[in-house]
């Protein structure tokens, strides 16, 4: 596979946002042990490739009412769902993990609606 059909592939996207963000959590709540880290890191992982699959289709949904509704729109429901299952699943450091998915998830949403404006 060639490098532009990496960048270009949706599944490559999902398996580095997984492994990045949630390589990130495990980081971020490593001083609470390693059960606690590692379930971070997994629940991460899965939000972060399931953000990064469905984030696209949100804001190309969303375009018509403008980009800045599409894009507060995103970001917003990316909080939600991040807020939302990492207090479910007890992460112990809940802001420092969600801090850089959200931050990087804004940015693309950010990038990515503009870029594709008219």
């Amino acid at each position: 596979m060639t490098l532009p059909a990496i960048f270009s592939n949706r599944f490559a996207h999902m398996a580095f946002a997984f492994f990045g963000m949630g390589a990130w959590a495990v980081f971020a709540n490593r001083m609470h042990g390693a059960p606690a880290a590692l379930l971070a890191g997994v629940v991460q992982g899965c939000i972060s490739a399931t953000i990064t699959l469905l984030l696209q289709r949100e804001i190309d949904a969303l375009r018509r009412f403008g980009p800045w509704i599409a894009i507060l729109a995103a970001c917003a429901t990316s909080l939600a769902i991040l807020l939302v299952i990492h207090t479910l699943a007890a992460t112990p450091e809940l802001w420092t993990t969600i801090a850089l998915p959200w931050g990087i998830g804004c940015s693309y949403v950010l990038l990515y609606t503009l870029r594709r404006q008219p």
